[in-house]
């Protein structure tokens, strides 16, 4: 379902059956703190971060895709650099604490 997002008067959304909807007025943008507009921006950010990811996996999904898995949680390494073992920088933390944890035990 695509999503657009025009600017005019207003910011409006459009999605992908055809429904509009308006979510800020240009004057009510003017009155918004601009900390608040900064929260805003950086959940658009990580929102749109997710959503890329999200169609990158469904993509491959669809396509046959990337067969590779995470070497931590073994979730699928879609849309990653083709020398990259892990899925996230979560995955690649995790595993490399655990080794740590395993060659601590191992010296003792």
């Amino acid at each position: 379902m695509a999503t657009r997002v025009t600017i005019t008067e207003t910011l409006r959304v459009t999605t992908g059956n055809g429904t509009n909807f308006d979510l800020f007025t240009e004057d009510e943008l003017a009155a918004v703190d601009v900390g608040v507009i900064d929260l805003l921006v950086d959940n658009l950010r990580r929102t749109e971060a997710s959503a890329r990811r999200l169609r990158k996996r469904l993509e491959a999904l669809q396509g046959g895709g990337d067969a590779r898995a995470c070497g931590s949680c073994g979730g699928p390494m879609v849309g990653r650099r083709a020398d990259a073992r892990y899925c996230s920088a979560d995955c690649r933390v995790r595993a490399h604490r655990d080794q740590r944890k395993a060659e601590a035990v191992e010296l003792q």
